[in-house]
């Protein structure tokens, strides 16, 4: 490339620039790379589209074309004392021929259906891509060291039609029928407008480098591939303000200490604290210091003050005297400790989660309290709840504590002999406990002990424990049976009272006999004389037993009837036969044991009372003949006891009406 300069008189400091001068393909350095089968290098071509100038055409090689010149020889008539403001350059290009060559052979020429080959950019898209022509131009501006200062790249990736008009094109040009893609450009090493960049002379720089590469994408020649034509350059300069200033940018040569120099002798002047050499120096950056925080030298004016002031306001807790002490130390404190104060935040959690963690039955709202509260329930009485461990095996053992019928597992449980069928249902056996005054417990109603109104437990007995605590009462039992036969003579105060109870007894029954008949027709009218007959004939044969049993009959009668039955003594006293005394005596011991369970101490202890309750309220050696077996095993639930009225009980009315009062006042006293 040619680059023809003008130059304008030195002496005006005004910008200067060249003309342009066009490059001449000719004298760039050509370097070929690998040409591929079928293909040849670049060429010049001195008409390419009918062009007056000669343009570069790429084949299918990767060539370079490169041109360098000596600025400073380009510049030399305009002398040594220039500063280079700019460098502008300008080519004429043409990348629109897009020819591929298909994988089956087949050929699509330039722009046939090259909206296949370009996304909406217009640039190369698809299978086909790679064969998109290369076309790459670098400018660089290099130092008087062969350092790159300043470089531009431009790759033209982009197509643009060689034959039509370009819409998406900022700057293209028609030369008989052949569009081309118009480059204008610079390169500025200083705006003196706006004072940026770096000014150099022109003994600081050496060459201004151009270089083109391009090769036809699809290996075609001729026309096929990118065209490059008409290079040309221009500079701007101007005489190099340094020379005369070194202040006047900071890229000249010596500004540094000109610039320091100025402000030094300026700023020492006006301001001694502009530098440490000034003079009145050390008095003026003291009092600055001073002035600026009384906290920079003890010797300050309101240095003790500025200090306590300072230590305050990094954190009150410096001294008590500090504003916001109080709130501070408060503060500090909660964060140590949430329980400090009422007034902390988040007292009142911390507080419950204390509480909770020492005994999480503290609060419900306690973590674990729904379980610890279950668990400890759970411990005092396994039948507190259903999800009690060891609930079931509880509750069996208490249903059969209290009836040893309950269920045919339960220990005590006796095998009835025989089902009745009856259309009238049966009635449960009345259990008579001899006293000192006699006591009738009716139908259907078990053993009840009087206890004080003490709380409880229901614990859970293992069998082998219950049934060694009976057999130690029964043992009991049986040695005061014993005692009892052999005081039996000496008991004349007891017979006395039997035999006015028995006179009692006998006037009650006779005016009960004269109205029973009636007032069974009256109150059970549904009830055949076939019925009426069994019931009587089950009592006589419960009267002739060994056991003691309420039924039909006088007392007289039964006496009559029964053998081994107890005589009457010489006084007219009734003796009690050993089931009887063994009655008397679990009444005996129940009383006693509800007056030591009342005053145990302890709640083991009154476990202990309780277990011994219960032996003796299971014990019943007449209770095998109330016993049944029900058919199938298992009944549903129905509502067979129908709401009414139930009449008193005639059997406890034959017993005498006194025992009868007596018995009812003992059914109260369990309600008190």
């Amino acid at each position: 490339m040619v680059l023809l300069v003008y130059f304008y008189s030195y002496s005006s400091i005004s910008q200067t620039t060249t003309d342009w001068d066009y490059a001449n393909p000719s004298d760039a350095t050509q370097t070929t790379g690998t040409c591929p089968s079928g293909t040849v290098p670049a060429h010049i071509s001195s008409n390419w589209g009918g062009s007056d100038t000669p343009a570069i055409a790429f084949g299918g090689c990767h060539d370079i074309f490169a041109i360098s010149f000596a600025i400073n020889q380009a510049l030399s008539y305009a002398g040594a004392n220039i500063s280079i403001d700019a460098v502008e350059y300008t080519w004429k290009w043409i990348n629109g021929c897009y020819n591929i060559t298909k994988s089956d052979g087949s050929f699509e020429f330039c722009s046939s259906n090259i909206d296949d080959r370009l996304d909406d950019n217009f640039k190369p898209t698809g299978e086909y891509a790679d064969q998109f022509d290369t076309l790459i131009v670098t400018v660089q501006v290099k130092d008087s060291n062969g350092n790159v200062i300043q470089e531009k790249i431009y790759d033209y990736d982009t197509w643009y039609h060689w034959a039509e008009a370009n819409s998406h094109s900022t700057s293209e040009v028609n030369e008989d029928g052949t569009i081309w893609q118009l480059e204008q450009d610079s390169i500025t090493l200083f705006d003196h407008s706006n004072m940026s960049g770096t000014i150099y002379g022109l003994d600081q720089l050496s060459t201004f480098h151009v270089q083109v590469e391009g090769k036809d994408g699809g290996y075609w020649d001729g026309y096929f591939g990118p065209v490059i034509k008409d290079g040309g350059a221009r500079f701007t300069y101007r005489p190099n303000p340094c020379l005369n200033n070194a202040l006047y940018d900071a890229s000249c040569p010596g500004y540094a200490e000109a610039y320091a120099l100025q402000l030094y002798n300026q700023q020492c002047q006006t301001n001694p604290l502009f530098d440490s050499l000034c003079p009145g120096y050390e008095t003026a950056y003291f009092n600055q210091q001073c002035s600026l925080d009384p906290l920079y030298n003890q010797g300050c004016t309101g240095y003790a003050v500025a200090y306590f002031n300072q230590q305050c306001s990094i954190d009150p807790l410096y001294n008590s005297e500090c504003d916001g002490y109080a709130t501070a130390y408060l503060n500090q404190q909660c964060e140590i400790s949430s329980l400090y104060s009422t007034e902390c935040t988040g007292y009142e959690t911390a507080f419950l989660l204390q509480q909770c963690t020492i005994d999480v039955l503290y609060s419900p709202e306690c973590i674990g309290y729904d379980e610890a509260y279950l668990t400890l329930q759970c411990s005092l009485n396994t039948l507190y709840d259903t999800n009690c461990p060891g609930y079931e095996f509880a509750y069996f053992n208490n249903q059969c504590s209290i009836n040893p019928q309950y269920a045919i597992d339960c220990p005590g449980y006796i095998e009835p002999k025989e089902e009745i069928d009856s259309p009238i249902e049966a009635l449960e056996a009345p259990t008579i406990i001899a006293l000192a005054t006699p006591v009738v417990i009716m139908p259907i109603e078990p053993v009840i002990a009087i206890l004080p109104e003490v709380e409880v437990e229901i614990i859970e007995i293992p069998e082998p424990i219950q049934e060694e605590i009976e057999i130690n009462i029964i043992d009991e039992i049986e040695t005061e049976i014993e005692i009892e036969l052999e005081l039996e003579t000496k008991e004349e105060e007891v017979a006395t009272v039997s035999k006015e109870v028995e006179e009692t007894e006998d006037q009650n029954i006779e005016s009960v006999s004269e109205d029973e008949a009636e007032e069974s027709k009256d109150t059970v009218s549904e009830v055949s004389d076939e019925v009426d007959k069994e019931e009587s004939k089950e009592v006589q044969e419960s009267d002739n037993s060994d056991d003691v049993e309420v039924g039909g009959g006088t007392d007289t009668e039964s006496s009559d009837k029964a053998t081994g039955d107890a005589k009457d003594n010489n006084n007219g006293s009734k003796k009690l036969n050993k089931k009887e005394k063994i009655k008397k005596i679990l009444a005996n011991k129940l009383k006693s044991l509800a007056e030591d369970m009342g005053q145990a101490a302890s709640l083991e202890q009154q476990k202990q009372i309780q277990q011994q309750v219960l032996a003796l309220i299971n014990y019943n050696p007449d209770f095998k003949k109330y016993g049944t077996t029900l058919p199938g095993g298992y009944y549903p639930d129905t509502d067979f006891y129908k709401t009414k009225q139930l009449a008193d009980s005639k059997r406890g009315l034959r017993m005498g009406l006194a025992n009868q009062i007596l018995h009812n006042k003992m059914v109260d006293m369990q309600w008190q």
